[in-house]
């Protein structure tokens, strides 16, 4: 008998055994797998292999650094926000991001590297509302950058368009750059190719400086190429200095834009510091723009008197770009087969001194070749400042510019209610220094000038010019043969001379 009662415990504790691991794999069983919070839905392609990345943790920078010898296929708006840092991005047919909510790919401490090729198709209806502020590179400032992608670094975007983009980023924050573009906010060492772009971009910041651009807010060591804008860029009410150009809010260090053209509005207003519109870009520094025309309306203002130190502002407004300057003169920047054909350059000073020219505001350490304007030339002020207007440029500063082949046919309008330092010309309003022909030559010009003082048509003035010309008619043969432009480089398409 108590044989049989150890056989039977012994079936009992087998049983129970037996259960207790049956419950256990179940529970196992019913645990859902981690499906991760932000997966990649598109197909990285490597070789054999498709993998997802890794999921961020809380301390993981904001994007992944991704492989740059991967191909990372972008079919759906996941797709566009799971971007890497680095890798090759190929875009698969179009995107609409419409009711998406979109943060721009890539910060300062992790810029994005890599490739994207749009393969001609379009994103449409990017919205960005703002950025989050980032300390950036310099631990003095902050920034705010907005754009498709937010900060690029060796980057190369091509062969895409995007539309109807809504670009609007602002901060109070006390020295915090805004920087807003529909491609990228700020670019280093980046190259962007054979796009389309359209939409708005606006930029503000209360207290200090704001660049906005069609393609971008501000770039270093970078290539444009064969890019088209339309649409309207402006910054609005930055305290100190506000850049808007069609292209680029400001280039420097070697930056190379050619065949770009833009039909944007420009608008550039500082409250109470200083104001520069491009209608390519707004400043050029140390760098080129070579083939590139503007057919949109151009308005640089300063919309307060002066700042609480009693600083007088100024606005500058310029066809092709506002300032052209280096930091010495080995690094001229340079400007060249470049063009404003449409609409209206304008500066607005109410109290403050203006420059507004057809090709350029100011050009210093810069050469200027074989450009034009055909657009009319406005500028405007109150009290007792300066104004320099005039069809080609406001004010040629220096000895180490270049101005050379050049022509202006627009119409120039100041009006002041002031009597003194009113600088107007039908080529140039102020050269500072042109005895040399060496700076200054073979440049022609067809236009009228007037202004008003006090509400009084004034006389006609022609600022001197080391040569001035009255030709009857700007036709493409007789440029090339006076102002030894080059013919294989030119064409007359519906009656406007434009870069081949």
């Amino acid at each position: 008998m108590r044989q049989i009662l150890k056989i039977i415990s012994f079936i009992l504790i087998i049983c129970i055994i037996s259960s207790l691991l049956a419950a256990c794999n179940k529970n196992n069983d019913d645990e859902p797998e981690d499906e991760g919070d932000d997966e990649f839905s598109g197909s990285i392609s490597g070789g054999d292999q498709t993998e997802t990345p890794d999921n961020p943790d809380e301390n993981a920078p904001p994007i992944e650094e991704g492989d740059p010898d991967k191909v990372y296929e972008i079919r759906t708006p996941d797709d566009l926000k799971a971007i890497n840092q680095q890798g090759k991005y190929v875009l698969m047919n179009d995107i609409d991001l419409s009711g998406v909510e979109f943060s721009p790919i890539g910060t300062f401490a992790y810029p994005f590297k890599g490739e994207f090729d749009g393969q001609g198709y379009t994103i449409k209806n990017l919205k960005i509302t703002n950025s989050s502020e980032d300390i950036g590179v310099a631990l003095t400032f902050k920034y705010v950058y907005a754009g498709l992608f937010g900060v690029t670094d060796g980057a190369n975007i091509h062969n895409l368009n995007i539309e109807n983009a809504e670009i609007n980023a602002e901060t109070s924050t006390e020295y915090c750059y805004v920087m807003s573009g529909i491609v990228a906010g700020y670019m280093q060492s980046t190259t962007v190719a054979e796009c389309s772009i359209n939409g708005s971009v606006k930029s503000k910041s209360k207290y200090f400086n704001g660049y906005a651009g069609g393609v971008t807010g501000y770039a270093r060591e970078g290539k444009f190429n064969n890019l088209s804008v339309s649409g309207s860029v402006s910054v609005n009410d930055s305290e100190k200095r506000s850049h808007a150009g069609g292209i680029a809010g400001g280039i420097t260090d070697s930056t190379k834009s050619e065949k770009c053209y833009s039909s944007a509005d420009v608008v550039s207003v500082s409250t109470y510091g200083i104001a520069y519109a491009g209608g390519i870009v707004a400043t050029v520094r140390n760098s080129s723009l070579i083939a590139c025309r503007n057919n949109g309306n151009i308005t640089a203002e300063v919309s307060s008197y002066s700042d609480k130190s009693g600083n007088v502002g100024t606005a500058y407004s310029g066809g092709i770009t506002a300032v052209a300057d280096a930091d010495i003169a080995e690094n001229k920047s340079s400007i060249v087969r470049c063009y404003s054909t449409g609409g209206t350059v304008s500066a607005n000073g109410n109290g403050n001194t203006v420059y507004s020219g057809g090709i350029a505001a100011e050009v210093n350490l810069a050469e200027v070749i074989h450009c034009y304007s055909l657009s009319d030339v406005r500028a405007s002020t109150t009290g007792n400042k300066s104004v320099f207007a005039a069809s080609a440029f406001a004010y040629l500063s220096g000895k180490d510019y270049k101005v050379s082949g050049c022509f202006a046919t627009g119409n120039v309008d100041i009006t002041a209610d002031m009597k003194n330092r009113v600088n107007i010309g039908t080529f140039c309003a102020y050269p500072e220094k042109n005895d040399d022909l060496v700076n200054f030559t073979n440049n022609i010009y067809n236009a009228s000038a007037t202004y008003l003082v006090n509400g009084e048509s004034s006389a006609d003035y022609l600022a001197k010019t080391a040569e001035s010309r009255l030709p009857g008619l700007f036709t493409l043969e007789h440029l090339v043969n006076d102002l030894k432009w080059n013919a294989s480089e030119w064409e007359t398409v519906d009656g406007v001379i434009i870069a081949k």
